[in-house]
Order: C-alpha cells, then sequence, then structure tokens
C-alpha cells in the first residue's frame, strides 16, 4: 500500500508540471479561431488527446524498469503523430483539379508590381463532381474546383474570415452560387547569396509552401470547416503564384496536418519575414517523422510532407465582367459614367449589356452593398449569368432610378 501511495504521489507531481500546448490559433486569423470543445476536431480519427502528458507519463513508467521493451516503445510511439512521407500523387486529396480564372489570375499578378507588394486572396467558386474524359473513364468522377473570381484582402493580410468586409463578400458570393474554395498568395523567389552552403540563403533552400503557408492553409481550411461543416469546408486549396514569372501551383493539404494545426502540435518554423531557411514546421510536441525502421521522433517536420500538388488549368470565371479593372472592392469614376449611359439607353437597349457587366464581382459587391435594392439587382444578374434573358426591358423602373441615383453620387 505505501508502494503504491507513493507511486501516486509521484504520478500527480508529474502532471503538475506537465501543459498541454497551447491550442489557441492566434497571428494572421481571428482571435476567435481556437481548437475548444465548441469546435470539435477537424478529423477526430486523426486526434491524439493530450500527447504531451501522455507521452510523459509513458516514459516515466518505462524508465522506472530496468529495460525499456518493445510494448514500452510502441506505448511512447502511439501518442505521438507519425507524419510519413508519400507519393505526389493525388489519391490523397479530395479535389482533384482545379480551374483558375485566368482573367482573375492575371488581374492578382499584376496587383503585386512585379513581385513588390505581397498579395493575399481568398479563391470564390465552386467544387462538383465532374465526368473523367476519355474512352476509359466511363462513369468515373472527380472532384474538380473551379475559381471564378479572387478577392483581395486589404492591407496584405492573410484572409481573415471574421474580417467585417470579408463576411459582406461571403454573404454575396452565397447569393451568386459561390463559396471559398481556397486561398492564393504572391512570393518573389530570394536570389540568395549562392554560395551553396545550404543556410537557407540560396535558390535551392527555397520552396514557395513553406511552414508559414502551410500552417496557414491549414488554419483557413480548419475555420471554413467550422462555418460550413466538415464535409463542404474541408475542400479547401491553396494556390502559390510567383508575381515575378506568372507561374502558379496548387495544393491541398493532408488531413493529418490540419489535425495537429488544430491541436497546436505544429506551429509555423519562423514568421514570414524572419529570413533564412523556412521550411520546416516547428513540433511543440515530438512527433515520429519517417517510414519502418527510419522513423525518427523529431521536434520539426518539414513542410512539403503535408502537401498535395494538384492538376491547374486556366478556366473563364462567370463573376468576371467585361470592363476590365482590377480586384478591390471600388467604382472608378468613368465606369460610373459608362454604366450610366447604359442605364440611360433608349427603351432599355443596352439593359443586357449592363447587366453582363455588372456580373462583375467587384462592380456587383459595391452596388448591392451601396444602394437600396441591391438584392433585386444580384437576382437579375444571377439570371443574366445563367442565360436566362438578354436584349432590352429587363430592369424595372423603381430599380433603374436606384442605380442610376448610386451612380450619380
Amino acid at each position: 500500500m505505501i508502494y503504491l501511495f507513493l507511486l501516486f504521489l509521484s504520478m500527480a507531481s508529474l502532471t503538475a508540471g506537465v501543459k498541454r500546448p497551447s491550442t489557441q490559433i492566434s497571428s494572421s486569423l481571428s482571435s476567435s479561431f481556437t481548437a475548444s470543445t465548441s469546435n470539435p476536431p477537424p478529423y477526430p480519427h486523426l486526434a491524439k488527446p493530450n500527447p504531451t502528458l501522455q507521452i510523459k507519463l509513458n516514459k516515466a513508467k518505462a524508465r522506472r524498469k530496468r529495460a525499456s521493451t518493445n510494448a514500452d516503445i510502441e506505448a511512447i510511439t502511439s501518442c505521438m503523430h507519425r507524419v510519413e512521407p508519400k507519393s505526389s500523387s493525388t489519391t490523397d486529396s479530395l479535389v482533384k483539379k482545379c480551374y483558375l480564372c485566368s482573367t482573375s489570375a492575371n488581374r492578382f499578378v499584376s496587383s503585386t508590381k512585379g513581385g513588390k507588394k505581397k498579395k493575399y486572396g481568398v479563391l470564390f467558386g465552386t467544387v462538383k463532381e465532374e465526368k473523367l474524359q476519355g474512352k476509359d473513364t466511363i462513369a468515373k468522377k472527380e472532384e474538380v474546383a473551379r475559381v471564378q473570381f479572387i478577392y483581395e484582402t486589404s492591407g496584405g493580410a492573410v484572409p481573415d474570415f471574421e474580417d467585417g468586409e470579408l463576411k459582406k463578400v461571403l454573404k454575396l458570393a452565397e447569393k451568386l452560387g459561390v463559396r471559398p474554395v481556397g486561398w492564393i498568395f504572391s512570393y518573389s523567389k530570394d536570389k540568395g547569396d549562392g554560395d551553396g552552403d545550404g543556410d537557407g540563403d540560396d535558390n535551392e533552400d527555397f520552396v514557395p509552401m513553406d511552414s508559414h503557408a502551410v500552417v496557414n492553409s491549414a488554419k483557413l481550411q480548419i475555420k471554413l470547416m467550422q462555418m460550413l461543416g466538415n464535409e463542404i469546408g474541408s475542400r479547401f486549396v491553396a494556390i502559390a503564384c510567383n508575381a515575378e514569372s506568372g507561374a502558379t501551383e496548387v495544393f491541398q493539404i493532408s488531413d493529418h496536418f490540419v489535425q495537429m494545426v488544430w491541436e497546436g502540435v505544429l506551429v509555423e518554423g519562423k514568421k514570414e519575414g524572419e529570413g533564412g531557411n523556412n521550411k520546416f514546421c516547428k513540433a511543440t510536441v515530438p512527433v515520429v517523422v519517417g517510414n519502418g525502421s527510419e522513423a525518427k521522433e523529431n521536434t520539426q517536420v518539414e513542410a512539403v510532407l503535408g502537401l498535395t500538388n494538384l492538376g491547374l488549368l486556366a478556366g473563364k470565371g462567370d463573376c468576371v465582367g467585361t470592363i476590365g479593372g482590377g480586384l478591390r472592392l471600388k467604382i472608378k469614376k468613368k465606369e460610373r459614367k459608362y454604366l450610366r449611359s447604359l442605364l440611360e439607353g433608349e427603351g432599355g437597349k443596352d439593359d443586357g449589356t449592363f447587366l453582363k457587366d455588372v456580373a462583375e464581382f467587384r462592380l456587383c459587391y459595391v452596388l448591392w452593398e451601396g444602394m437600396e435594392g441591391g438584392d433585386e439587382l444580384v437576382e437579375l444578374v444571377n439570371k443574366s449569368r445563367r442565360g436566362l434573358f438578354g436584349g432590352r426591358g429587363k430592369i424595372g423602373g423603381g430599380l433603374r432610378r436606384k442605380l442610376l441615383q448610386f451612380l450619380d453620387e
């Protein structure tokens, strides 16, 4: 009995000094974005409850023995997350392919001013099952993301779904039948010192999807899963765009990495802008990295181990009008004058052209958010996008007066 009592005291003192890694997810995202009982884990089957405590208890138990057995080692490693290298195929990804609106992509690249400005944006579109092409693929389908437009965040910041403007964008996007399907960020490849010493200052050390990008991709996906549900929110991609060349790559983060970020087990290796090699995510508790006999306990994980590379194709978004312009949500003075001229056309002869032009999301947003009767306009824009009508006289007198009044301000 005395031995059991002493053992209990030693275990109690051990647990008292153990702190679970913070599950607060801060930095670029909303402070309300936390891992808690109110927000269940994104992938419960991959969860490791309180790994710090379990690892320490199992190690303490093994130390009390004269020699650790395989069972002791297994008990310790079973409490750890295991990261195994995998092929670069898309077999583990829910989304297999992404069509990116080429007009929106070109505008995004232009907004970086040749790489001088760091830019971030939210990809809005749809994810649907589509039939595979080819004779041998009859009845086979795959999930495909189609990006209709890009919303550029203000202030060069990582998207925050709690941001006031973005909340309004989400509301209008829902009315237009689209939702967030991913995010995009620009990067400029550091020229480096070229000495090949592997210090993080060389071209060969550079990866666009570094720990900053991977961890923030996981955080954004988690937030979207909380907002829209796991089934919809898990269809989320990340696009890295080279601001100098315009080259783009699209990825999806593995379920395991997303779960580890939610638990606070994986964090950024270095904050953006600190310089040096940022290819590794920091593990706040030990994780097992590798396959079989090569697996080792580690406190850092290479970011690329959580990535699946997807197919990227050029597409055409139907939330991009014919006027052109940038991605910021504003109407220029000359655009106001042009749109007024269409509304003043004799007998509404230019109504069809007007509706096609304001299908441009930034124009539709400014009109919808700023004028009375915005929802009525959105209904007409949706009908125009679906090709349900064209030609003259489609905008009612009341709505026409409200539009003219707003554009005249």
